[in-house]
Order: C-alpha cells, then sequence, then structure tokens
C-alpha cells in the first residue's frame, strides 16, 4: 500500500469569511496572495519527501496548490473529481452561519442523528463525498509502493481522517483542518492505518 501525504490547499478569500465554498470555482475560491505563501512554506517542509504520483481535486484553488508543490519535481497532478469538496447545492456561497441561520432542521434531534446522509438542497451528503472517497481509496491501494501526493479540501481530509482512525466521521466533521495542512498516513504492520500531521504540527 503506498504512503498518502494528503494537503489541504491554500488560503482563498472565501475561506476568510467562512463561506461554503463547496465546489464553486469562482475568482475568489482562487488562491490569494496568502494562501500561495502558505503552499510555499508547505513545499520546504515537504521538500525530503520524494512523490511518485500526485492527485488532485480539480478545482482550481487545490489544483494550483498541486502545480505550487510539484514545481521542479517532473511530475503532473492526475486531475479526480473524487477529490473534491462536498457538493454544498444550493448552499454554496452562502456564509456559513448565515445558510444556518435561513435554513435551521425542522427536526434538529432527528438531524443529529442523520445529517451524515442528508444532502444538501441540490447537493450531495457527506455520505456521498466519503463514499466517492473510498472509491479513490480502493483505486490507489492497487498501485506499486510509493508515495502519493494527494491534495484536496476540508471535508475530504476530514473524511479521511475519521477512515484512518477508524472512528464514527461526525466525529470529525467539527474539527478544523488548516490551509496548507499535510498529513502523511501509512499502513502499519497491525493493518491499521498510522497517521502523523507534518504540517502544522497538530492534529
Amino acid at each position: 500500500m503506498p504512503t498518502l501525504i494528503f494537503v489541504r490547499h491554500g488560503e482563498t478569500n472565501g475561506n476568510i469569511i467562512d463561506t461554503f465554498n463547496g465546489i464553486a470555482d469562482a475568482p475568489e475560491d482562487a488562491l490569494n496572495a496568502k494562501g500561495v505563501t502558505q503552499i510555499r512554506e508547505l513545499s520546504k517542509v515537504l521538500s525530503t519527501i520524494s512523490f511518485d504520483a500526485a492527485y488532485s481535486s480539480p478545482l482550481q484553488r487545490a489544483r494550483r496548490s498541486a502545480e505550487i508543490l510539484l514545481e521542479n519535481r517532473h511530475l503532473t497532478p492526475i486531475i479526480d473529481p473524487r477529490l473534491n469538496e462536498v457538493d454544498y447545492g444550493q448552499a454554496s456561497g452562502w456564509p456559513v452561519t448565515k445558510w444556518l441561520e435561513a435554513h435551521p432542521p425542522k427536526d434538529p434531534e432527528r438531524w443529529r442523528e442523520d445529517y451524515l446522509d442528508t444532502p444538501y438542497p441540490g447537493g450531495e451528503s457527506y455520505r456521498d463525498c466519503l463514499n466517492r472517497l473510498e472509491a479513490f481509496g480502493r483505486d490507489i491501494a492497487g498501485r506499486p509502493e510509493g508515495t502519493l501526493l494527494i491534495v484536496t479540501h476540508t471535508l475530504p481530509i476530514r473524511l479521511m481522517l475519521s477512515v484512518f482512525y477508524r472512528e464514527d466521521p461526525r466525529l470529525w466533521l467539527p474539527k478544523p483542518i488548516a490551509n496548507a495542512g499535510a498529513y502523511r498516513a501509512e499502513m502499519q504492520n497491525d493493518g491499521r492505518w498510522g497517521v502523523e500531521p507534518l504540517h502544522p504540527k497538530t492534529t
């Protein structure tokens, strides 16, 4: 099984105001100047790691992050839409707090039980995202041993971490993932994943 280095893209203007960016790819969803700097700093952290292949979400904030990380490495990222952020549908572009205020759940108690499987209006559910990530994982599991760079988004990383740690995904959905955050995941001899935060050095 390959070693996985998975990375969240650098900062965008949409991140600053905490919107549901989802699969939106408007100009404000591109890396801003700080985001470019964050990824260049991460590139230095990862400079001692040799990548055998790289994968990226097709969204420009992830794709550009991958391109910066791969400068001078003679690798081109393989674009895979299964690495996309959750499709928030009608919530896309809304500030998170305003959307939740305008669309409170009709049955909060049931929503707390079912929200992992409840799609956003016109979009997908967190479970849908998890399912496509697991399909991606099955495909790369068949690759030869090596180290793969995977550049993606907040929710996919949270969901992948829930799989690696064998925990309920709902425990991971609220956890912060820093812009340009990076993790290493390696299969251990006991068949469990070992996960190490590479940048920043926090879980």
